[in-house]
């Protein structure tokens, strides 16, 4: 789950496929859901997706604490060295 995340937020094109094949309710963890819920909430607006547009879609939801913070974010992108796998 941590790098399907990762390599999302590496590459925010890795969404589109990801998209197809997994919904929130795939992920286990409660704040991956929420987590990838918003990272489609963000590309539906067609914003770029980045920790930063992460970060404030999550705040303006009220969860960014709830999925770890800005440092799970960060956590997740250095998890991953590429997102060619995805």
């Amino acid at each position: 789950e941590q790098a399907v995340l990762g390599a999302v937020l590496l590459d925010s094109d890795a969404l589109i496929p990801t998209s197809e094949r997994l919904l929130p309710d795939d992920f286990y963890r409660a704040a991956h859901q929420k987590l990838f819920e918003a990272m489609l909430s963000v590309s539906s607006r067609n914003e770029p997706l980045d920790v930063i547009t992460l970060t404030s879609e999550l705040a303006k939801q009220g969860l960014l604490e709830e999925v770890g913070g800005v440092s799970y974010l960060n956590d997740l992108l250095a998890s991953v060295p590429t997102a060619s796998n995805v």
